[in-house]
């Protein structure tokens, strides 16, 4: 049915690992029946080329910069220590 022939052509793909191999064959694959694809991945520079190369193929795509979660861990309990320091300054 016409309808099942386009029911990818609504979706939103987040595809992790975009920035090449596996990944950036993905989202190339989805881009290409007619989901809309966010590329993520912690190589930033090699992610946005990826969505470009999506977006010049007449896909719909933009990146997003993943961090590890030790470094996100890290932040956080940084923000725990400070946090009443930095209120009680201002």
């Amino acid at each position: 049915s016409r309808e099942a022939e386009y029911a990818l052509e609504r979706q939103v793909a987040i595809v992790t690992g975009a920035a090449s191999g596996l990944g950036a064959a993905t989202a190339k694959m989805f881009a290409d029946e007619g989901v809309k694809v966010i590329t993520a991945d912690r190589a930033t520079e090699k992610c946005a080329v990826v969505a470009d190369e999506i977006v010049a193929d007449g896909g719909e795509a933009f990146f997003l910069k993943l961090e590890s979660q030790a470094r996100l861990i890290g932040r956080a309990r940084f923000r725990r220590r400070f946090r009443p320091m930095a209120r009680s300054i201002y």
